[in-house]
């Protein structure tokens, strides 16, 4: 008997979301990635970001959420994509495999009126908040809100998103995927990249019947200096890694949460520009300790 060739991609996906994966739409584990994300934008005027690896919609939603900020998913499965309409669209059943949002709760279009990052920045002192006003009243998302495309070919064109951010995704690419992948998340993305990538096997417990399972989804799993090498390849250089900033330190105490980085596009400001000297003295402080000198963020400050 011929065995079943090893499901990948899609298929295996699609599969896995069948069989129990990500069901629990509460849970997802970017959060601090995304609170990064969405209080740098208010500091570079950052407007839209696409999440890779979008899964449940979760991380989308966030960004509406905590950054009054336009962002749009995409995930290799339809099953998730479907997942994410519903559940963060509210798009009923019988449109979940749609990409028009006309029939679901919430649109595209939409304005998004709050931003509950910004709100909590209006309470600190002048030094640690931004001296332009916190926009809100951007569209949802860039349509489809959720759409179904793998990391190695996207569905836009070059620059469509100021950012990009992803979550325990590229670590699940095959190694001969990861320059097409670079390649595709550096061309959407006009100037930063949010990347959370675990360094850690994983492997997937359960049994599929009549399905052979890679024995671990993890396919790639290198240190951070390999992912950082690579995208600088690409143009994308280290702004900081989150273990390293003065808010994230205790992550080095949790292998696990390894690797969480931001990165930005070679040329691009290390600090924002219009900001007095109290104001950049404070961001030095936050994202790189000793005052700003991390080695491997390239460039000087803005």
């Amino acid at each position: 008997m011929v065995k079943a060739a090893t499901l990948a991609g899609r298929e295996l996906y699609n599969t896995l979301y069948e069989h129990g994966y990500h069901t629990d739409l509460k849970s997802w584990r970017g959060e601090f990635l995304m609170f990064t994300a969405c209080e740098m934008s208010l500091w570079y005027n950052l407007s839209s970001f696409l999440d890779i690896g979008c899964s449940h919609g979760l991380g989308v939603q966030r960004l509406w959420e905590q950054g009054a900020l336009t962002a749009s998913g995409v995930d290799v499965s339809d099953k998730a994509v479907a997942r994410a309409r519903g559940a963060r669209l509210r798009c009923p059943p019988q449109a979940n495999q749609s990409t028009n949002d006309a029939a679901c709760g919430f649109h595209a279009s939409d304005k998004l009126r709050n931003a509950n990052i910004a709100q909590t920045l209006s309470h600190r002192n002048a030094t640690s908040r931004p001296p332009w006003p916190l926009l809100t009243g951007r569209s949802r998302c860039v349509p489809p809100c959720f759409q179904r495309a793998p990391a190695t070919a996207l569905p836009f064109a070059d620059g469509s998103f100021d950012a990009v951010m992803s979550t325990d995704v590229l670590e699940h690419l095959a190694e001969s995927e990861v320059d097409a992948a670079v390649g595709e998340l550096t061309r959407v993305a006009k100037r930063f990249l949010f990347l959370k990538i675990s360094n850690r096997k994983e492997h997937w417990p359960a049994k599929v019947p009549g399905a052979n399972l890679p024995a671990a989804l993890h396919q790639t799993v290198r240190p951070r200096a390999f992912w950082v090498d690579r995208f600088a390849g690409a143009g994308f250089t280290l702004h900081h890694a989150l273990e390293d900033s003065r808010a994230y330190r205790w992550m080095r105490r949790f292998p696990k949460m390894c690797c969480s980085l931001v990165l930005q596009r070679r040329g691009e400001a290390r600090l924002p520009k219009g900001i007095g000297e109290e104001r950049l003295a404070f961001l030095r402080g936050l994202y790189w300790p000793g005052g700003g000198s991390a080695g491997g963020a390239g460039g000087a400050g803005g």
